[in-house]
Order: C-alpha cells, then structure tokens, then sequence
C-alpha cells in the first residue's frame, strides 16, 4: 500500500501514507498481551498501531470490535485478511455463548439459560458453517413420527386380543405423539428452529475460514479477472482439515465459497519451536467468490517448503519445490497430474 500511495487521486503521498497508518490496518488477537507487543511492533516500524484491539477474531463479523473507529461489524469490509488460527481445537461452543451473552445485554434482554443457548447455537450455524449443524426440530419431528406408530402397533394388537383398556392407553399416547409431531413440523414450517452444533470443538483453521468470509468484500478490485477480484485471506491451516474424513464439511465449504488459489505445504515442525507442537500444516491463499455457484478454472499453485525459519541464529533457508497442480488439489476423483516444477533458491 506504501508502494502505491503517491497515486492515490485527492491527496499527497505523505496524506495517503498517513491514511494507511491510521485508518487501513486493523489487527485484533484474543490475548491481551499479544495485541500489546504487535501495537509496541507497529510503533517502532513506523506505526499503524491504531486499530489494533484485544478480540476474538472469529467474532469481528458480529461485534463491534473497532470502535469508534470503525462503528458496528466488519460486514464484507476487509481487502485482505491474513491469520495463523491456533493450531489445535478451539471451543466454538463457548465463544458463540460470549457472543450470545453480549447480544442480549446490547439488546436489555434477560440473561435465561435456554435463550443464550438458543442465540449461541443460532450464531455458530450462522457463522461457522465448517461445523455440522442439526435442527432440533427435524429430529424431534422423525422422533414423534416413529413413536406414534409404534403405539399404533400396540393399539392394534391390543384391539385385536380384546384388551380394551390397553387399547385406549396406546391410543392415548398415539395422540401425545401426533400433537408433537404437529408441533415440530408447525415450527418447520414457520422457520422458528433450534440448531444443535455437532460437538463442541473444531481446528482453528477450519473455523477462521468459516467466520472471516463474511468479513471479505465480495468484490474487492473490480478491474482483476474474476477468480481474482474478490477479499482475499492468507491463512495457515492444519492439514487435518484438508485430508480427514471429519472436516469434510470444511473442505465443501472451501470449495463453495472461496476460489483456491496456492497451498504452500511447511515442515512438520515449522511451529515446533514457538508453539510446541509438530502439527503438519500449509499456507493457503483463498480468494472469496461472488457466487458459490461459479466453478474454480484456473490450476493451483503448490509449493512445499523443506526448511524455514531461523537456524543457530541465521535464517538459513534450502530450495523449495514449487509445481502447478493442473487438477482440484481437494475432493478430486484421482490423483493429482502435475506440470515440472523449478527449485530456485529462496529469498
């Protein structure tokens, strides 16, 4: 953005510089500490320490993370979003209860356990559609439906052995069940639904990808093809979440709504050191679509890292592989064709 400010129409270079300083870069992490030394960072490289709050960033869609800088959500807002997630499971279950909790003390409403239950699960349907979701009334309807005829069975086979009394027992009970059933399908039909999440933890990665997109612009820069025009996000992800049968969800998702542009494949222990953990992990460049219904046709860019970070106190780096994946890097129905790639020498 420095680089292109002494273009931008209506003001000099040093009021654009200033602009991008104050009002452009916004950064939030969810431990205090952490948001201090990155403002302590910025200052000392030259500032854009302004926007840099203490929040959760899986939230920023929902709440007022930035202001009074910025009033109300980062709703379809954001050019490019850059985040290393937590690499391991994160409890969506308690973030969407804070989010709910916060909602109804905006709104002056009573903190009852089954309404904040009812707000946070309808938030982490909304928000993180990485995780399967049920509608507690779709089961309850399947439910009452199978009880009501079994007590039809037993009705039957008591009528036919002469127990009338057994008889009208189950023909009550027929009755408990068809009221409910009613009930469900009445609220199934009127939309007023409950969401039961499937589980309570999901990986990082997986649940950022998730939450962030309806921060993007849909449209980012009108004038770039179209696999390249929409908000763009960098993130790294545990590779778990590209190759397990448990994230399937997530990677429909992935393929639906963002166009996969380049996955950088890292060693194993490339957050051994800082994070304590071996988790495999990749860089993925995703680049939100306009319309999900729109199919990726540009190849993937793949790259594989052997060695990063520094050594002995030098940044000491070997070559990295880099090819050109010609065919869907997930969910493809064979194995991947590749183009030869070249190994220069890293920067």
């Amino acid at each position: 953005m420095a680089a292109q400010a002494g273009s931008v129409q209506g003001k000099t270079k040093d009021e654009a510089l200033r602009t991008i300083k104050q009002d452009l870069l916004l950064g939030c992490d969810i431990d205090p500490w952490i948001a201090v030394i990155a403002k302590m960072n910025m200052y000392i490289h030259g500032d854009g320490k302004s926007n840099i709050r203490h929040a959760n960033g899986l939230t920023i869609a929902t709440t007022p993370t930035f202001e009074p800088h910025y009033p109300g959500r980062l709703v379809e807002a954001l050019d490019v979003v850059v985040t290393n997630p937590p690499l391991g499971d994160i409890n969506f279950v308690t973030v969407a209860e804070q989010v709910a909790r916060a909602q109804a003390e905006a709104e002056g409403a009573d903190s009852d356990p089954n309404d904040l239950r009812r707000r946070a699960a309808e938030w982490s349907n909304a928000n993180l559609a990485v995780v399967p979701h049920k509608i507690v009334e779709e089961d309850a309807e399947l439910k009452a439906a199978k009880k009501a005829d079994e007590w039809r069975e037993k009705a039957a086979q008591a009528k036919a052995s002469g127990d009338a009394r057994a008889e009208a027992r189950a023909r009550l009970r027929v009755e408990e069940w068809e009221a409910k059933r009613k009930e469900a399908n009445k609220a199934l039909g009127s939309g007023d639904v409950q969401y039961q999440p499937s589980g309570r933890t999901a990986k990082g990665g997986a649940l950022f990808m998730s939450a962030i997109i309806r921060s993007l612009k849909k449209k980012r820069d009108a004038s770039l093809p179209i696999e390249w025009s929409g908000g763009m996000i960098g993130l790294i992800i545990d590779e778990a979440v590209l190759n397990t049968r448990e994230y399937a969800q997530a990677r429909a998702f992935l393929r639906n709504q963002y166009f996969l542009k380049a996955v950088v494949s890292l060693p194993r222990d490339a957050f051994a050191d800082l994070a304590k953990t071996t988790a495999k992990t990749s860089i993925l460049l995703l680049v939100r679509k306009e319309d999900p219904d729109v199919s990726q046709r540009e190849p993937v860019f793949f790259a594989r890292a052997e060695l990063t970070g520094p050594t002995a106190g030098d940044l000491k780096r070997r070559d990295v592989s880099i090819g050109i994946q010609l065919g869907p890097l997930i969910g493809a129905q064979s194995g991947p064709h590749w183009r030869a790639g070249s190994r220069p020498e890293a920067a």
